[in-house]
């Protein structure tokens, strides 16, 4: 009976310094300042911090923002989701993954952050005022894709191990885009349709190209390729 009890008690012991990942999301900050689905990211005025890592695991969604002029805080602490296969994707109907959607936002900045394992890392459509300053985002199909926005700044990220690292489309212009660290992905800065932008002082290594179609009018293009 003494050895039995011993077993549970160790037992007990173990059990109470396992840290259990459970799946959080979609995340929603409201226009109304409101966080919904999850207690990790702490409201104070209009500066939003992580607390903890947050994991959404094959939630289609991280974070979904409906709210303009606003900071998001990474503090160091990471967004995972789950990068779902695109034979996954058509032939089970599994939907591909985003770890920070916008959608028609203004004056934004999110910073501090690392963003792993989405098909997107993050996903702004026609969106004004953006920053996206010193977070890292990894191994993802596509790390930034921007569609339709303009007035934005992407500076001092470390953008590693995706297949696209930045990925800009139709009608986007008036992007600063410098001093990024841009390496082992296919292509490292993907732009189409795009004008009047600056990409400089970025650090593009151990990437497959840098291309710009149909972009006739890049303000700067200077890049350290290693």
């Amino acid at each position: 009976m003494g050895v039995f009890a011993f077993a549970l008690s160790t037992a007990a012991v173990v059990v109470g310094f396992v840290r259990l990942a459970v799946a959080e999301g979609p995340i929603y900050i409201r226009a109304d300042g409101s966080v919904d689905g999850t207690w990790k990211i702490q409201r104070d005025g209009n500066v939003y911090t992580f607390t903890d890592d947050i994991f959404t695991y094959e939630r289609p969604y991280g974070i979904i923002i409906e709210r303009d002029n606003i900071v998001i805080d990474g503090a160091g602490h990471i967004l995972k989701g789950h990068k779902v296969d695109i034979i996954e994707h058509f032939s089970q109907s599994k939907p591909l993954t985003t770890g920070i959607s916008l959608e028609g936002r203004k004056n934004i900045t999110i910073k501090n952050l690392q963003i792993t394992e989405f098909n997107t890392g993050l996903r702004g459509r026609n969106c004004k005022g953006i920053k996206i300053l010193c977070n890292k985002i990894t191994n993802t199909v596509e790390g930034l894709w921007f569609l339709r926005s303009s007035h934005n700044i992407l500076s001092s990220n470390n953008i590693i191990g995706n297949s696209n690292g930045i990925f800009f489309e139709s009608d986007y212009f008036n992007f600063i885009i410098s001093e990024n660290n841009v390496s082992d992905n296919y292509y490292g800065i993907k732009i189409q349709l795009s004008n009047n932008n600056t990409i400089s002082g970025n650090h593009i290594a151990k990437t497959r190209t840098v291309s710009a179609s149909s972009s006739p009018q890049i303000t700067t293009l200077f890049l350290r390729i290693a």
